[in-house]
């Protein structure tokens, strides 16, 4: 075809060659290319799709391995309420019972090195417990040993395998992007490249960029959506495949540009732009253009970061005007169009379907920008490491007036009620939410409202009282007002995302890395394990949480009082219940030079937390306390540690405690692996990446292989 052909032919040639329903003669050599581009794409979208399907075959064992638990398979779908198999108060007697067994609950610990179990750490007690010395330990029937009810492990990948799985995680080529994921994006190109050159020539021949393009529109809008399909099907959240459709639609937009501006130089050069342009097919076809370089200018990640509801927003009223864009510019492209409305119109019904308005406590934590949200009539439906997604029904006041359209996803930080046999505490959904930007800050503001108003008054009260000595707002003790917030509706819509098919409970050992307020995984996943090792549905004998903040002024203290709550609960199953079996080890790491304001909230914390934990009206004093260069434990499981961790050392700490603990009657012969979990940055999920993949072989093999479930911040 030459490019003659192109450009001398009348507009009803144009319109006869571009559309397949019409019957005037056209081009025939051009009418043929459209024949063959055709076919050809078809059958490309057929092989993709092909190689998708056979993923999903390999991962069909994953999802029966979900039916080998008890709750697993069903959960992690829609949220809703259930209610609670054990009473508050059965709770309460359960948490005064730990902490009158717990020898070492008020104790703070101060060593060199507090995650080392090889060395002895010297302890400095400030507050010793009224029953210390008196404990009152109950020996384990073996008579009354629960059954275990191990889950099925199913590993990632075959044994022969785990270093081929080992290098697919590597880093470092381009930043943000494994092996693995380069590897498929580079097969991916090399498919559209062979659809959009075989026996075509892109200078002379604009239509066949175009089809290849609009026949991916499906597949960008299918790894768009919350409610993924294959992602569904192959076990995996849709933050997980969101890299495919980002490089997709670049594809698409270059595709779409490319058929764009070879016509309109053609006609430009011509002098037939306007008479062209004029045809209905070719408006069309320039709003198909404007709307596809809308969604690729607004997804920039200067918008997605600065101006997320921007983006959201030109992203959904682009789409609407793309899909009836493709079918009024070229009807014989109406499959595409269909499947892409039906894609898009399924994840807003599913939407819906996942949505619960409802009301929430939000409460502002002791440390600044740190914002509990509590849902107590949400408990269930959710797996550990979930997000849902937040809309706080505000008009108005700190929110805005236009806070109400903004939406922003933030991960479950508490367990499911339905997390295990024996059901969960059922206290609700909880979400720790840190000032980020202006939605944020204004929901701190939200937040805190109720409880500044209350300190005014407190502050008046006093002052007519006739009081000298009426205190500050940073004066009032965090364990006075950590229970006052303020009720707001708020939308909620999932539960998405999380670790897939991989049950954390089916390995020999964890570790658990958060970044900042990447706590809020970690928290969900330990309380999920918890519970699952009380009812004896775990397999895990050792974890290892480390949370890395940036500074002690950051320290969440509820978050820090939660975990200590954890190893508690963890302590009481193993020694009381005769049930479970899991030890748990917190570490947190201050990585910035400590501050006099941090160092102050700090040591407030130790003593809120004391006075939590003993009935003793003794003062806890920690003025001759060095909180800011050495380890100092807040309890016998959790030590807090300036400088970074050495994560090398607590993944060999897991590995040598998986080994050496080795497996129960119940479990059958052999470790079952190691699950690592990070939540965070991007720079701290690399870090995590490569030091899994220092561990030698042979120590990788002894231990049943590693495996890396990963959450990273960012857009």
């Amino acid at each position: 075809m030459s490019s003659s052909s192109l450009t001398d032919a009348g507009p009803t040639a144009i319109e006869g060659a571009l559309g397949a329903t019409t019957t005037t003669p056209g081009n025939p050599a051009l009418l043929s290319q459209l024949v063959i581009s055709t076919s050809l794409v078809f059958q490309v979208n057929l092989f993709i799709y092909g190689v998708i399907v056979v993923l999903i075959v390999y991962r069909i064992p994953h999802l029966i391995g979900l039916f080998g638990t008890s709750s697993e398979w069903y959960n992690g779908h829609f949220l809703r309420y259930v209610t609670p198999r054990r009473s508050k108060a059965a709770r309460a007697r359960e948490k005064v019972a730990r902490a009158m067994q717990r020898n070492d609950s008020a104790r703070t610990v101060v060593g060199d090195d507090p995650m080392d179990p090889s060395k002895d750490i010297p302890m400095v007690e400030y507050l010793r417990h009224p029953n210390n010395g008196r404990r009152r330990a109950q020996e384990t029937n073996p008579h009354s040993r629960k059954k275990f009810l191990f889950p099925t492990h199913v590993p990632a990948v075959p044994a022969a395998l785990r270093s081929l799985l080992s290098a697919s995680r590597a880093r470092g080529l381009v930043p943000g992007y494994s092996a693995a994921q380069l590897l498929v994006l580079i097969l991916y190109f090399i498919v559209l490249l062979y659809a959009t050159l075989y026996r075509s020539n892109p200078f002379i021949d604009a239509t066949r960029p175009a089809w290849v393009a609009v026949s991916q529109i499906p597949f960008v809008l299918v790894m768009a959506q919350k409610n993924n399909i294959f992602g569904w099907l192959l076990g995996l959240g849709y933050e997980k495949l969101n890299y495919l459709h980002r490089f997709a639609g670049r594809l698409v937009v270059i595709g779409s540009n490319l058929h764009a501006l070879f016509y309109v130089y053609r006609w430009t050069a011509a002098g037939t732009f306007t008479q062209y342009i004029a045809l209905p097919k070719n408006a069309w076809g320039m709003v198909m253009l404007i709307a596809i370089d809308v969604l690729c200018v607004f997804s920039t990640s200067l918008w997605r970061q600065k101006a997320y509801t921007i983006f959201i927003w030109s992203h959904t009223i682009a789409v609407i005007m793309l899909l009836p864009a493709i079918y009024m510019h070229q009807p014989s492209l109406w499959k595409y169009a269909i499947i892409s409305g039906a894609v898009f119109a399924l994840d807003r019904v599913l939407r819906l379907a996942k949505t619960r308005i409802t009301t929430a406590i939000l409460t502002p934590q002791s440390s600044d920008g740190i914002v509990r949200v509590h849902v107590p009539s949400v408990n269930a439906g959710w797996r550990a490491g979930q997000h849902v997604r937040l809309r706080v029904l505000s008009m108005g006041g700190h929110m805005g007036l236009f806070g109400w359209t903004e939406v922003h996803p933030f991960t479950i930080a508490s367990a499911s009620a339905s997390a295990s046999a024996s059901g969960g505490s059922g206290d609700g959904l909880v979400l720790l939410v840190k000032k980020a930007g202006d939605w944020t800050e204004g929901l701190g503001r939200l937040a805190a409202s109720h409880r500044d108003r209350l300190r005014q008054r407190r502050r008046e009260l006093r002052r007519e009282s006739g009081e000298k000595h009426v205190p500050a707002d940073d004066e009032y003790d965090f364990v006075e007002d950590q229970d006052i917030g303020v009720a707001v509706r708020v939308w909620l819509e999932g539960p998405y995302g999380g670790c897939g098919r991989t049950v954390a409970a089916s390995f020999s050992a964890a570790l658990i890395v958060c970044g900042g307020s990447g706590i809020s995984f970690g928290l969900g996943l330990l309380h999920d394990l918890a519970a699952k090792d009380a009812a004896g549905e775990s397999r895990l004998k050792y974890i290892e949480l480390v949370w890395v903040v940036p500074e002690q002024h950051a320290l969440d203290d509820s978050a820090l009082a939660e975990l200590v709550e954890i190893v508690d609960e963890s302590n009481f199953s193993r020694s009381r219940h005769g049930s479970g079996h899991t030890e748990v080890k917190v570490g947190v790491w201050f990585t910035r030079a400590v501050t006099a304001v941090g160092t102050g909230r700090f040591k407030n914390a130790l003593v809120a937390m004391a006075k939590q934990q003993t009935s003793s009206s003794e003062e806890l004093d920690l003025e001759d306390v060095d909180v800011s260069t050495r380890p100092v434990g807040v309890h016998p499981g959790v030590v807090v540690s300036p400088g970074r961790p050495k994560l090398g050392k607590s993944l060999d700490t897991v590995i040598t405690r998986a080994v050496s603990m080795g497996p129960g009657e119940e479990e059958g012969s052999g470790p079952k692996g190691v699950i690592v979990g990070v939540c965070g940055p991007r720079e701290l999920g690399d870090e995590v990446v490569k030091v899994v993949g220092s561990v030698e072989r042979s120590r990788r093999d002894q231990v049943g292989g590693i495996e890396i479930h990963e959450e990273t911040f960012g857009m």
